[in-house]
């Protein structure tokens, strides 16, 4: 049975239910008119939306039909008013037809996009529910960050798409896709480096792979040598970001710097910090270099220039997340605090991409944090510098409880621009660690500081659609339901003739939820990432037969 308060994720602001069922005809009829006069990028995909949503029921258009839907865009419509941005819209739905009225071309889309979810079939019949939707976002950026590991390196296009698809499905309007990032060794002893895209000025940096999978198909080990990323073979990264725009979908990359950063400094020795004898460490940028911010401009220029100046994208991330280990002895740097050398590292960087047309640099706030220089003097520093107007920290914090920000949540401040980065579904080879904890705390950690939105840390896997509705719920309207009432409104919209579905998916929120599950063995025993370093006795280990037999 159809259930208004249930169709759509993230429920709207405000909903008025009329109580009655237009009836708009019996299936595989042509039972509606569609009339879109909203001009936008995003206006042919709203009427695609609507289409494909009437051919799943088997419905379809008639230019002759009584029932007529309006798809228009309209900033000055009655039901808007100064407070609602672009993304706002309304929905009026009577017996006499339906206006969709987005107040800018995103809010159209959004009407589209909630508009289809009211489509349902009753017997023979094709239905709608008359009622009346004014609905408008919380935060203006909600996002998800895809890191560049994990099997994304082997995504097609198309299926980018469909990821992008899905994520506009529940009004998330941002992506940023990791195409730089390296970490340690983990695997065969070497270390975990993945680019996503390649450079004309630099062909020598890419990151070819071994790859080693069993076939359950052919029942035999396989082995794939020098693969590189899809996305680096293909050089669709400009394409992806001009088919985000169709969906209102930001898309636009983070290529990280000083941190999580191994194959430049190891190709680039010379412009890495100098050693106790003098010679460059072959780890890490030299802050104080000349020629490492030279070499930095030019892969930006070309990240700029090629992707995401032609398609109108003005933000750009730098990463900055997690330097470990810096000591130079040049002259630039011996005697220097080193937060003090990040802060002019930052201020350097910001001021070549405010130049290049960057609006939105995010860069995120733990080396800052650590080494005191979130305050208000720096944001003064930011200001006297001319950058602090791009500069958006990206304070991110995968717990919850006494855990979260290592308990200096208090800390977190709204000297800057900023967002907030919670977790919503990363570790898809491990069991499922529920993320809702750590979203609602971040999402009222963002109130409270008026920070712009969030960008969650991500990997995409259909394993955590419950994860991702609730984090689409706490950026679009986060007060408007407890984490139990989203739960049961998901339940029932998937599992309709499910009985108990309700009853099961909050047994396993409890449980993943529980002081228990965090020592279960579960999640450390059969834990696929503790087994997998090399740096273990036995590596590779036979996973998980072994763990069974152990």
């Amino acid at each position: 049975m159809f259930k208004l308060e249930n169709a759509i994720i993230p429920t709207p602001v405000n909903t008025i239910n009329k109580g009655s069922v237009v009836i708009l005809g019996e299936l595989s009829e042509s039972c509606y008119k569609l009339n879109n006069t909203a001009p936008g990028i995003c206006a042919k995909s709203a009427e695609r939306l609507i289409e494909e949503a009437f051919e799943g029921v088997w419905a379809f258009e008639n230019p002759d039909s009584a029932f007529t839907i309006t798809l228009q865009t309209d900033e000055n419509h009655r039901q808007f008013d100064e407070a609602h941005t672009a993304e706002a819209y309304c929905i009026e739905i009577t017996k006499a037809g339906a206006v969709l009225t987005g107040k800018g071309d995103a809010g159209t889309l959004y009407a589209a996009i909630s508009f289809s979810k009211l489509i349902f079939k009753d017997g023979n019949k094709v239905c709608l529910p008359e009622c009346f939707i004014l609905d408008y976002p919380r935060f203006k950026v909600r996002g998800h960050f895809m890191e560049c590991r994990w099997g994304s390196d082997f995504l097609t296009f198309d299926e980018w798409k469909l990821i992008i698809d899905e994520l506009a499905d529940a009004k998330i309007n941002t992506v940023t896709v990791g195409v730089y990032g390296c970490w340690m060794a983990q695997y065969d002893n070497i270390p975990a480096e993945y680019q996503y895209i390649p450079f004309k000025s630099h062909p020598e940096l890419k990151t070819p792979r071994s790859v080693k999978y069993y076939s359950a198909v052919d029942k035999k080990h396989h082995a794939k040598h020098n693969v590189l990323p899809t996305m680096y073979n293909d050089d669709y990264l400009g394409e992806l970001i001009a088919y985000g725009k169709t969906k209102n979908v930001e898309v636009f990359p983070l290529f990280n710097s000083l941190g999580h950063n191994s194959l430049i400094p190891r190709l680039h020795p010379e412009i890495t910090p100098i050693g106790e004898n003098g010679e460059h460490t072959g780890e890490l940028l030299c802050i104080s270099n000349d020629k490492t911010y030279e070499f930095m401009f030019e892969l930006y220029d070309e990240i700029i220039d090629r992707y995401l100046k032609p398609n109108g994208i003005d933000s750009f991330a730098i990463g900055l997340d997690e330097v470990v280990g810096y000591n130079c002895m040049c002259d630039g740097c011996r005697d220097k605090d080193f937060g003090d050398l990040i802060v002019d590292y930052i201020i350097r960087i910001a001021k070549y991409l405010k130049q290049k047309g960057i609006k939105n640099l995010y860069v995120y706030h733990d080396m800052l944090l650590h080494h005191n220089k979130l305050t208000k003097e720096t944001a003064d520093l930011f200001k006297k510098e001319g950058v602090w107007d791009i500069i958006v920290i990206d304070w991110w914090c995968y717990y919850h409880g006494e855990r979260f920000f290592e308990g200096k949540a208090s800390e977190v401040n709204n000297h800057f621009r900023g967002i907030g980065k919670p977790i919503s579904g990363y570790y898809f080879w491990s069991v499922m660690l529920h993320s809702a904890p750590n979203v609602e705390q971040m999402a009222v950690l963002a109130q409270k500081n008026d920070f712009e939105g969030m960008i969650a840390y991500s990997a995409y896997d259909d394993f955590f659609d419950f994860n991702f509705k609730q984090y689409a719920q706490s950026t679009w309207c986060p007060d408007s339901k407890s984490l139990g009432e989203l739960a049961k409104i998901y339940a029932e919209q998937h599992f309709p003739e499910l009985d108990g579905a309700y009853d099961t998916l909050l047994d396993v929120l409890d449980f993943t939820l529980s002081d228990q599950y965090k020592e279960h063995y579960c999640s450390m025993f059969f834990h696929f990432y503790n087994t997998s370093y090399f740096n273990k006795k036995e590596y590779p280990q036979n996973y998980p037969a072994k763990r069974f037999k152990a």
